[in-house]
């Protein structure tokens, strides 16, 4: 058997040109985070510094209002007004929803 006669085998190379599946699966994942850094590094940095947007973040500043806080129970004004409506709660249990069913007369 001679082996520097061999015809050449033909081999399959997978290639990641621009019509490939992958490679746009890879362009609209490029595109979707320039979009997302777009707008967090520039578009909210500007709405920022509007002035009416200025005047809300500094009212939720003087009022203890954090923003990054996950849930109401997390903020410190929630404390004041969750005391507010258990006492509500306890003058006027009626007064923002009933004790009673639809059905009682």
């Amino acid at each position: 058997m001679e082996v520097g006669n061999c015809p050449p085998v033909a081999t399959a190379t997978v290639s990641d040109d621009e019509n490939s599946p992958r490679s746009a699966g890879r362009l609209q994942l490029l595109a979707a985070f320039v979009l997302i850094a777009t707008v967090w590094l520039v578009v909210l940095p500007q709405l920022a510094r509007h002035p009416s947007v200025q005047e809300k973040i500094e009212r939720n500043e003087r009022l203890g209002i954090d923003p990054s806080a996950t849930y109401y129970t997390e903020i410190e004004a929630m404390d004041g007004i969750i005391e507010r409506m258990q006492s509500l709660n306890r003058h006027q249990p009626d007064l923002l929803w009933s004790t009673q069913s639809p059905d009682t007369p």
